[in-house]
């Protein structure tokens, strides 16, 4: 989700010399530009000035100007006013409710949410101790933070993308963000795949962290195996998955 990607991104800008590689599924990623040529090289803006967006690129373009123009006011609220929407999500469970269960249902696919699971997300803000003003909070210092859409050299990258998420960039527009040595798309799931589909997420990271650590370096599996699967529809590297469970 989200704020992983956040703290996942500025931990890899910030601390980039203890930080040897980062795995994100929230992408959001200028596409290459003359400007980032000194960053990420010229050929791959040659590449990306030379290619087109496939049906399931624009499909996410749209889906992220979508988003943008219709559902994002809430992310405004947060950054600017947080305490005053925190203190009215504590003070009204049925407002906390209908604000975090209209985001459950928009921003994923066709996931069958039980009650228990419904419930279960509500409780963690009513019932917590700093209340729901806490999660508003995250946004409001990670707006005032340090761009985390930025090249980092030192950092190697590997990216998941769920065709229902929020913010989806193109393949070519990743190459901004850092070396990239891991990338995979799904044809299921959305922006709570961590919470709806937690298996693939962990074996993403096992495969891209599957490597010896030596020297600070990382020796990351090769992008040359090839598993045809119909729930995946871009391997590097590849390997099974299996959807039956949910």
């Amino acid at each position: 989700m989200d704020i992983r990607y956040g703290p996942a991104s500025s931990s890899a800008t910030k601390k980039s010399g203890a930080v040897l590689a980062s795995h994100i599924n929230h992408n959001l990623a200028v596409p290459p530009s003359i400007s980032t040529i000194p960053q990420h090289g010229s050929l791959v803006y040659l590449k990306y000035l030379f290619s087109t967006y496939s049906k399931r690129e624009k499909e996410g373009l749209a889906r992220t100007h979508r988003f943008w123009e219709e559902g994002a006011a809430y992310n405004g609220l947060y950054c600017h006013n947080p305490t005053t929407i925190g203190i009215a999500l504590r003070d009204s469970p049925v407002a906390l409710l209908s604000w975090i269960y209209e985001k459950l249902y928009d921003w994923t696919d066709s996931y069958p949410w039980t009650d228990d699971e419904i419930l279960t997300w509500i409780s963690i803000y009513q019932f917590a101790s700093a209340g729901p003003k806490a999660g508003c909070r995250i946004y409001y210092h990670s707006a005032t933070a340090k761009k985390v859409e930025e090249y980092n050299p030192g950092v190697k990258l590997g990216v998941s993308t769920f065709p229902k998420d929020l913010l989806m960039s193109p393949s070519y527009h990743y190459r901004t963000l850092g070396p990239l040595v891991f990338e995979n798309w799904y044809n299921r799931r959305g922006h709570f795949a961590a919470w709806g589909v937690p298996e693939l997420l962990v074996e993403d990271m096992r495969v891209m962290f599957g490597g010896v650590v030596k020297s600070g370096e990382i020796n990351f599996p090769g992008p040359n195996l090839h598993f045809q699967n119909p729930n995946v529809t871009r391997f590097m590297p590849a390997r099974n998955h299996d959807f039956t469970q949910k």
